[in-house]
Order: structure tokens, then C-alpha cells, then sequence
């Protein structure tokens, strides 16, 4: 075994002797887990959601500009139709 994988096992036999002397309960970590995941990607996606619709919005105020009024109402014209 290398070394620096000697210092990793060591860790992890660190680790795991912590986790068993604090009491920690390894379902209810895997939950805490899983709750954590969830809450994570569903702030992503609402997070995500929210600056796409700034950026449209956003490009709808240069609606009036000559080369970058055609491409904004292109794209408001296809979020519209998704809308419907």
C-alpha cells in the first residue's frame, strides 16, 4: 500500500471510530443525507428558474435595438408558444 493511501485508511478508521463513539445514528445520517440532496436540487432548479426568467426578461427590455431585436422577439415568440 502507498503511503498516502495508508494516511486515507488511517482516516478513515479515524472517522469511523468517531462516528461510533459520538453515538451517530447511520440511518438517520443517510436520511439528513438524502433530506439535504433533495433540498439542494430543488434550490438548484428554483434557482436556475428564476435567472433564466431575468435573462428573458431582461432581453425583452432590448426589444427595440436593431440586431438584437429580432433574436429577443424570436425567443419571446418561442416562450410564448411553450406557454400555450
Amino acid at each position: 500500500m502507498k503511503k498516502e493511501d495508508k494516511k486515507l485508511y488511517e482516516l478513515g478508521k479515524k472517522v469511523a471510530a468517531v462516528i461510533d463513539v459520538a453515538g451517530a445514528d447511520r440511518k438517520a445520517m443517510m436520511v439528513n443525507g438524502f433530506l439535504r440532496g433533495l433540498a439542494q436540487g430543488f434550490g438548484a432548479v428554483v434557482g436556475g428558474t428564476f435567472l433564466v426568467a431575468l435573462l428573458i426578461w431582461l432581453l425583452g427590455l432590448f426589444n427595440q435595438l436593431p440586431l438584437i431585436g429580432d433574436a429577443v422577439e424570436a425567443i419571446s415568440n418561442t416562450v410564448q408558444s411553450n406557454k400555450e
